[in-house]
């Protein structure tokens, strides 16, 4: 059975969302410029801002959709050495890391798209 990540139905139901988000950026937009005055300066408030904000996230996240489709659910393999941080403690003192002595006591957790947190190791 055919996950439902990888259906040609999916796909195109995330790149017609795509689409809606861009048309809605472009409303936004053109909703921000009609605020305008004959002098070109907007109205004070938050409402300019508003505006231009959701023109910005449709407009990034329409874009996303609309170029990879069901793709945004494909698994990505990242190296364990991206995630680690190792916090400036006293234990550093006495590990070797040329020996792979890492201290990990202030590792992170991630959380990657939705999933179940996972600890990487190396």
């Amino acid at each position: 059975m055919m996950d439902w990540r990888e259906d040609r139905k999916t796909d195109g139901a995330l790149r017609a969302c795509g689409i809606a988000l861009c048309a809605g950026s472009f409303a936004a937009l053109r909703a921000l410029i009609a605020l305008r005055s004959a002098d070109g300066h907007l109205p004070p408030g938050a409402l300019p801002f508003a505006l231009a904000w959701i023109g910005l996230a449709c407009a990034c996240s329409g874009g996303v959709l609309l170029t990879l489709g069901h793709h945004v659910f494909d698994e990505v393999e990242i190296g364990a050495s991206r995630f680690w941080i190792d916090a400036p403690t006293d234990n550093h003192k006495h590990l070797d890391p040329a020996r792979g002595e890492i201290d990990r006591t202030n590792a992170m957790a991630i959380t990657v798209a939705g999933s179940v947190p996972m600890r990487i190791t190396a």
